[in-house]
């Protein structure tokens, strides 16, 4: 019963955040793409990922996938997330320099022999919620240079930190004295190529 409810849950929020996506009319030619490699954070070890932005860059939406190998954990994890985040704020630093502060959040889905998105027979009916899909909010600073490289096809490069937490952390955060805020937070760097070269840094 707690999986149907949590998994119906996880459902309603990708279905919102697609309807989102189709809902906004923005031009496809003048929207900005993006490709991006990551290291470290709650998608593995290093990650990759493709999305674009909507709103003059205020809403991004990207799909990653991320991989932790078995010499860090006591399996490999391959994990395909759902990244969204809204920006808070943009300013211009220099002439071809920004930054800005996005908050946002994955939502995860891992792959890895003990990982279930239905528990098996032996396991208590509906008694654990699944294990295959986690909520990751994170809060995040980029910078990202305009470059415009047309034999690249680059019209800007980023540079991103993020400090994000997972919904299984909260949880334990709540019901445990041994575990403190700076156990539940880790941090993640990476870098993205806006591939889109019509389109300049929108405040």
């Amino acid at each position: 019963m707690r999986s149907s409810i949590f998994i119906s849950l996880v459902l309603l929020i990708l279905c919102y955040h697609f309807s989102m996506a189709q809902s906004l009319n923005d031009s496809i030619k003048s929207r900005p793409y993006y490709a991006n490699l990551q290291f470290a954070g709650n998608v593995g070890l290093a990650s990759i990922g493709l999305g674009t932005s909507f709103k003059n860059e205020k809403i991004y939406l990207g799909l990653i996938y991320g991989y932790l190998p078995k010499s860090l954990n006591d399996a490999a994890v391959h994990t395909i997330a759902l990244k969204t985040y809204f920006r808070i704020f943009s300013r211009q630093l220099f002439s071809k320099l920004y930054t800005s502060a996005n908050f946002g959040t994955n939502i995860n889905y891992g792959i890895t022999k003990n990982t279930y998105l239905k528990y098996p027979n032996y396991f208590p009916d509906g008694y654990y919620y699944t294990n295959a899909i986690h909520i990751a909010p994170f809060l995040g600073r980029k910078y990202e240079l305009v470059c415009k490289s047309q034999q690249l096809g680059i019209s800007r490069l980023g540079l991103y930190f993020e400090i994000g937490t997972m919904d299984k952390y909260l949880a334990n955060l709540f019901t445990s004295r041994q575990i403190s805020v700076f156990d539940v937070f880790n941090l993640s760097t990476g870098i993205t190529f806006c591939i889109n070269t019509n389109t300049s840094f929108n405040k």
